[in-house]
């Protein structure tokens, strides 16, 4: 750091620390004692952590300063569908030990709480520093960079052969069944005559980290890449800027972090206030997660059971447990779906549930086969549902954290603002109700000064 930079960080956590305790921040010294890297956390962010902590993306993309240090962020995915920050990082180089302290420090600040999946780039350090911390957690590769990565090996062929892109992205994200993935790969290696590329060699060796007949047998609650980092970044692009010097870069980053949060406090009360619309009005299955499901993922549910009127059952066998062969008639494409009377649970061999967290259209086929008409609860996921992150001070109290006063607003705006809104509305609607509110409000104003 430049001199004097680091007194101003140590007054710049020690200010947030007397705003809340529980904000976290570690630094990492050198044999000579100087700052090389740096993590912090605020208590939102480790709250928001507890709740959706079963996928996280973390990449080094950016750089901050003229020396071009690199800025990590760990990001993931909230109810609402939308970017939620755990934690940044500034560190003095990108390799395994440094990786190693920053994941570390991530956990430590989490109370040891591992993620299920962590997409990166194909970093090895950083991918050495994962297998150390975290060996249980599934270590996805981000499909953005895989494709950077191979317009730099494969330049060539990208620009003689247009198709390969095609053939190439398909292998990614088509095939969930293992062998038809495997029959397509080695169909394309033979059509380019690219069966000795090194490159592709390698990558193939990791197919488990990024093809989607492996990636599915683990939760990513629909996440491919780590497109949550690419679009955080593009909001960060004037925290990134060269002439800024620490604080002032903290400063900034603080200021976008908190648009992301008025972002979600909106799509919260939106969410409220709207009530989604119904495809099928008469859908018992529909209203029931209308008011259970996040806006976005109603959406999305309801494509799956649009699409169901498509499919036919192809084969079936009735046992003890119920064996669907689902499929489009006259189309590639079958998936087995077994069904328990017993105990009444669900699966079918897309996973879309496994790896998504909402019911597939191929189970919900089988459902409406066999005339019922209410999702299971244990098929609808929390970490989807309006109430996710109810509970959160009783886990705030569990790991010691002690309410932030700007989460204590928040709550108490979200709490208020609905009501008022509706109660100004109908105030509105004639000249006495405008009027009489009025003179409440002025009151109140007494009252709460």
């Amino acid at each position: 750091m430049e001199h004097g930079a680091a007194a101003s960080l140590g007054r710049y956590f020690s200010h947030q620390l007397k705003e809340n305790p529980s904000y976290y921040f570690a630094t990492q010294l050198d044999y000579e004692e100087l700052i090389t890297n740096i993590f912090w956390a605020d208590a939102r962010m480790i709250i928001d952590y507890s709740h959706f902590s079963d996928v996280i993306t973390f990449d080094t993309t950016y750089s901050t300063n003229r020396d071009a240090r690199p800025l990590g962020v760990f990001l993931g995915l909230n109810h609402h569908r939308e970017t939620v920050v755990f934690g940044g990082a500034l560190l003095y180089d990108e390799m395994i030990e440094s990786f190693v302290w920053l994941f570390e420090t991530f956990l430590e600040a989490m109370f040891e709480k591992k993620p299920i999946i962590i997409f990166i780039d194909q970093d090895a350090e950083m991918s050495a520093a994962i297998k150390v911390v975290m060996p249980e957690t599934y270590h996805a590769l981000c499909s953005w960079h895989m494709w950077q990565n191979a317009e730099k090996h494969l330049g060539h062929l990208l620009k003689t052969e247009p198709q390969f892109n095609v053939d190439f992205l398909t292998c990614i994200y088509e095939y969930d069944d293992e062998d038809e993935f495997l029959t397509t790969w080695n169909e394309m290696l033979d059509k380019y005559d690219v069966r000795e590329n090194k490159w592709l060699i390698d990558l193939f060796k990791l197919k488990e980290k990024w093809a989607q007949a492996y990636v599915k047998r683990t939760f990513t609650a629909g996440m491919k890449t780590t497109q949550l980092s690419e679009s955080f970044n593009v909001d960060l692009k004037d925290c990134l800027r060269t002439d800024l010097n620490i604080v002032e870069f903290f400063t900034h980053f603080e200021t976008i972090f908190n648009q992301k949060r008025d972002k979600e406090l909106e799509a919260e009360y939106n969410s409220r206030q709207k009530f989604p619309r119904l495809k099928l009005k008469s859908s018992p299955m529909l209203n029931q997660v209308a008011t259970v499901y996040m806006p976005k993922l109603f959406d999305l549910f309801q494509t799956e059971v649009e699409e169901v009127m498509a499919l036919s059952i192809l084969e079936r066998n009735v046992s003890q447990t119920h064996s669907y062969v689902v499929g489009v008639f006259n189309q590639n494409g079958k998936y087995e779906v077994i069904w328990n009377p017993l105990d009444e649970t669900l699966s079918c061999s897309c996973r879309k549930f496994e790896s998504f967290g909402i019911l597939c259209r191929h189970g919900l086929k089988v459902l409406n086969v066999l005339d019922i008409k209410l999702i299971p609860n244990r098929y609808i996921m929390k970490r989807w549902r309006r109430d996710a992150k109810d509970g959160s001070r009783k886990g705030c109290t569990t790991h010691n954290i002690k309410p932030d006063t700007r989460l204590e607003y928040v709550d108490r705006y979200r709490d208020l603002c609905p009501k008022y809104i509706q109660l100004v509305n109908e105030a509105c609607e004639t000249k006495e109700g405008h009027n009489i509110l009025s003179l409440a409000i002025a009151d109140l104003k007494k009252k709460t000064v």
